[in-house]
Order: C-alpha cells, then sequence, then structure tokens
C-alpha cells in the first residue's frame, strides 16, 4: 500500500455560535423562571417561553459537533492484504487505482 497523501475530513465544532445559544437560552431560561415566580402562576406563555428557551440552549449543541475524521489516499500492491486494511481502514470510495479510505479510531473491525 503506497499512501499518497493523509488529510483531515469534515467539520470542526462551530464554538461562536453555540456559546450564543447556550448563553441566550440560559439568560432566556432565567428571565422565564424569574417572570413566573413573580407572577405567582404558571402560564401558558411562560411555559411556551421556557420551552423555547430550552430548545435554544439545546441548539448549542448541535453547532458543537465535531464530525472531523483521518482520512488517507493510497494505491494499493501486494505488500499488505485486504485483511490487514480493513483493520486499519474503512473504504470510504474508489477512483480508478486511488482508494480514500478513512482511518479506524479504535482499530477494530
Amino acid at each position: 500500500m503506497e499512501v499518497l497523501y493523509e488529510y483531515t475530513a469534515g467539520n470542526a465544532p462551530l464554538l461562536v455560535p453555540a456559546i450564543i445559544l447556550w448563553s441566550l437560552g440560559c439568560i432566556f431560561t432565567i428571565l422565564c423562571i424569574i417572570m413566573m415566580i413573580m407572577d405567582g402562576e404558571i402560564s401558558s406563555v411562560g411555559c411556551l417561553s421556557l420551552l423555547f428557551s430550552v430548545l435554544l440552549g439545546c441548539a448549542g449543541f448541535a453547532f458543537n459537533q465535531d464530525t472531523r475524521r483521518q482520512e488517507v489516499k493510497a494505491t494499493l500492491n501486494d505488500t499488505i492484504t485486504w485483511r490487514e486494511i480493513n483493520e486499519k481502514y474503512e473504504l470510504v470510495k474508489q477512483e480508478g487505482e486511488i482508494y480514500t479510505f478513512k482511518v479506524r479510531e479504535d482499530g477494530s473491525i
């Protein structure tokens, strides 16, 4: 197996939008709870506002997903078997004689 090059594919987490959404969600949640305590009753508008603020905070988690992975582009020869390749890599695609492999993180099949 002749490795042509290795690179990182995927997206890094977007921390700034995630932090903004988490902060807004926390602030709105606290304000909704304070308003419901001050009013002395739980209203439907207060519950909907609370639900919105919690969902806004949870949306921050969606921006914090790390999808980066190591990939390798290589050509194959007789020095390695497919079994050995499958132990270390997962085939992503093939373009003629050039194979793109994703590096397995745990090394298991």
